[in-house]
Order: C-alpha cells, then sequence, then structure tokens
C-alpha cells in the first residue's frame, strides 16, 4: 500500500468519525427535542383542543415562512462559506470567514424589521383576504414582533453548525424552545385559555433562547467585527448566492406547507389541525436526514473547496448509509400502525391514516435521495438546485389545488407524496450525472 493510499484511508477514517460522532450527539439532542415537541403537542392539545393547536401551527408556519424571506438566505449560505473559509484559515482566509458573519448580522437586522414592519401594518388586510378570519390581526402583529428575533436566532444556530459547534446548535435549535413553552404552559395553560395562548408562549421562549445564544457565540467566538481587514469575500458575491438558496427555500417550505394553507381556505381549524399533526409524525422520518445534514453540511463544503473528490465521496456514501438504516425502521412504524400512532393524540378521523401513510412514502424516498439539495448548495450549484425547487413548486401548486377539489383532503397527501419524490429523484439524477456521486445507499452493496 503506498503513502497516498495510507493518508487517504486515514483522512477517510477520520471523516467518518466525525460524521459518526456527531451522528450520535446531534440524534441524541434532536431524540430529546423530538420527545419534547411531542410532549407539547399533547399539551396544547390537552388544553386548547385541535382548534388551539392549529392557529398554533399557523403561527409556527408563519414564522417559518418569515425566516426564510427575512434571512434572505443567509441561513443555508452561511454554511457554505464558513465550510469554506474555517478549512481555509491556515492559507489567510481568515478575514473572509470573520467578514461573512458580519455581512449577515448587518443584512438580516435590516431585512428582519423591514419585513416586520410591513407585516405590522398589513396584518389586518392579511386577516381579512388571504386568511378570511380578522380574528388572526392580533396574533399576526405578534408575529411581527418576534420575527426578527427568530431571524436572528436561526442565523446563530447555522453559525455556530457552520463553526462545527454541533450539540450547541442542536441545542439552540432542537430543545431549548419546546422546554421553555413545555414549563410555561404545564404552569399557567389553567389560568390561560385563549386560543392564542401557545403561540404568544413560543414566542416568549425565542426571546429567552436568542439572549442564551447571543451570549454563547460572544464567548465562543470572540470575534471583533469592527476591526476586519479587507477580504476577497464581496457583498455582491454573498448576496447572489444568498439570493438562489433563499429561492430554493421558500420552495422548499411552499411544497412542505401548501397543503396547510389549502386546507384552512377549504375545512376548519380542526383540519388544520389533524393535518399539522400527521405532518409531525412525517417529519419524524426527515429528522434524521436533518441530523446528518448538520453534520454534512460543513463537512461537504469543506472537501469539496480542498478539492478532496476521493473523501468527499466517501463522506456521501457513510452519510447515505446512516440514513438508510436509521430512517428505514421508523418508516415501517409509520406505515405500519397509523391509527395507533395518531390515537396517542386523540386523532379518529378516517382519512388522517391514509395520508400519514401517503406522506410517509413520499418523504421516506426524501430521505433515501440523501443531502441533495444541500450537496448542491455547498458545492457552488445553488442556481441549479434553486431551478429545480422552482419547477417542483409550480407542480406541487397545481397538483394541490386540483387533488384537493378532486379527492378531498387527502388529495393532499398526494401532491405531497408526487412533489416530494420528483424533487428529489430530480437532484440525485442531476448530481449523479454531474459528479458521478450517489446520494443514495443500495443495501448489501460494497
Amino acid at each position: 500500500m503506498n503513502l497516498k493510499t495510507i493518508l487517504n484511508n486515514k483522512n477517510s477514517n477520520v471523516h467518518k468519525s466525525e460524521i459518526a460522532k456527531g451522528a450520535i450527539y446531534t440524534f441524541s439532542v434532536k431524540g430529546i427535542g423530538i420527545v419534547l415537541n411531542y410532549v407539547l403537542i399533547y399539551i396544547i392539545n390537552e388544553n386548547y383542543g385541535h382548534k388551539g393547536f392549529g392557529i398554533y401551527s399557523l403561527f409556527i408556519s408563519s414564522l417559518l415562512f418569515l425566516s426564510y424571506v427575512g434571512s434572505i438566505g443567509l441561513n443555508v449560505s452561511l454554511l457554505r462559506y464558513i465550510g469554506q473559509f474555517n478549512s481555509e484559515i491556515s492559507k489567510g482566509h481568515l478575514n473572509n470567514l470573520k467578514r461573512v458573519v458580519k455581512y449577515a448580522y448587518q443584512i438580516v437586522l435590516v431585512s428582519s424589521l423591514a419585513l416586520s414592519g410591513f407585516l405590522f401594518v398589513f396584518s389586518e388586510t392579511i386577516s381579512i383576504h388571504v386568511l378570511d378570519d380578522v380574528g388572526y390581526k392580533e396574533i399576526l402583529k405578534f408575529t411581527a414582533f418576534i420575527a426578527p428575533l427568530y431571524i436572528f436566532h436561526v442565523i446563530n444556530v447555522e453559525l455556530l453548525r457552520g463553526l462545527k459547534k454541533i450539540l450547541l446548535s442542536e441545542v439552540f435549535r432542537s430543545t431549548l424552545l419546546p422546554l421553555i413553552c413545555i414549563v410555561v404552559l404545564t404552569l399557567f395553560s389553567s389560568q390561560f385559555k385563549d386560543d392564542f395562548f401557545p403561540s404568544y408562549v413560543y414566542g416568549f421562549a425565542v426571546l429567552i433562547v436568542l439572549c442564551i445564544s447571543l451570549f454563547t457565540i460572544g464567548k465562543k467566538l470572540n470575534f471583533n467585527l469592527k476591526t476586519i481587514d479587507s477580504s476577497e469575500l464581496k457583498f455582491k458575491e454573498l448576496m447572489n448566492v444568498s439570493s438562489a438558496m433563499l429561492v430554493s427555500g421558500l420552495g422548499v417550505y411552499l411544497i412542505d406547507n401548501i397543503g396547510l394553507f389549502l386546507i384552512q381556505g377549504f375545512y376548519d381549524e380542526e383540519a388544520v389541525g389533524i393535518f399539522s399533526i400527521v405532518m409531525k409524525f412525517t417529519f419524524v422520518t426527515t429528522l434524521i436526514l436533518t441530523g446528518i445534514n448538520t453534520i454534512s453540511a460543513p463537512k461537504f463544503s469543506e472537501l469539496f473547496w480542498l478539492d478532496n473528490q476521493i473523501e468527499l465521496k466517501n463522506a456521501v456514501a457513510f452519510s447515505a448509509k446512516i440514513l438508510f438504516y436509521l430512517s428505514t425502521p421508523i418508516f415501517l412504524i409509520l406505515i405500519l400502525f397509523p391509527e395507533e400512532l395518531l390515537g396517542i393524540f386523540s386523532v379518529e378521523a378516517g382519512y388522517a391514516a391514509r395520508m400519514l401513510i401517503i406522506i410517509s412514502i413520499g418523504q421516506y424516498v426524501n430521505v433515501l435521495s440523501g443531502s441533495v439539495g444541500l450537496f448542491l448548495n455547498m458545492t457552488g450549484n445553488q442556481k441549479v438546485n434553486r431551478n429545480i425547487i422552482l419547477l417542483t413548486t409550480f407542480m406541487a401548486l397545481i397538483l394541490n389545488y386540483v387533488l384537493i377539489q378532486y379527492m378531498g383532503i387527502v388529495g393532499i397527501a398526494w401532491a405531497t407524496m408526487i412533489s416530494l419524490i420528483f424533487l428529489n429523484a430530480s437532484r440525485a439524477i442531476y448530481i449523479y450525472k454531474k459528479f458521478k456521486i450517489k446520494m443514495f445507499y443500495v443495501p448489501f452493496s460494497k
């Protein structure tokens, strides 16, 4: 065995070790987060019913949408640039690393405040003409105040993730928010029966977690953002990359949430609550993918921009293998025991079990396709990813609108499944043709 082979094997073991250790830490924290979120769902359902949970779900979905818009795609581009520059610090790129953080904070400050002001001013108009219920005006105004805080929270989480502070990042992302909500609701739900109260509590939790993350980042990174010398990274370049990722993020958001908003328009809050519970279960499978993405994003970026193609392929293959073996048991449980799972939250509607099975199939294909979107974004192919997502989003809009009218609420499930399969298969095929890298794992193959 020659020296190059030995070094490659050694490096491969190091990268696999980082991914494996990161996976253990991430899934441990995410596992706790999953349990906490289901406890939170149970508490909200028990105290505020499906209607209260439906309102809470719409609030969370709106907050996520605003975070996509307000972050201008920086939550994803941060991963690409920090992974790239963090691996090149020895080559004199420390200023680039500092510059991208400074740009991110400046851009998000302006965008989030502008977005918040717009939402506050037009909250009544949106309530009447979009949500068809003037009662949502107050919750939208509250969302306008919380949105900037939540956007900065998202940026801080991704900043820590890019710097490979994986465990810390996941604590802020997965566990603290539901934990604070559970504590507050347990103490005060008997006193406050307003259906909007769970949303208010979540906003309070965002404020607390943001304060903690800012304090932690200040101690961990010790960046002096006021004294950054010249760097190669230009503002225009960052915005070009981030804007493509923004469109991609919004497209994925719409693919996941079109059904929620259509159900709100065609049915009632109780149906929204039931659909939200179904989606919570289907997302359990994708949490495995999210966990692997959390570890893989900086790793893919680092290896690609160092032009280490062999180790990049090994990292992809190892990640795909973990995804297959961790997600398959969860998928089988979801499709074999849908009624039992939904019964935990007193969901007895017959269509809910069918929806859970159908959407779970789509999410399973999503997971088996691997970190396709992340790979494209981390390797400078964000425009290709954007174009595929835009095409899928257009298709999803048509499918959801047509199928909900012909098949009822179950049509949303079919539209979601078809869209997910098309999106991820398209990206996996493109990556294989361009890079000759299989993003999926074939069992029992070498």
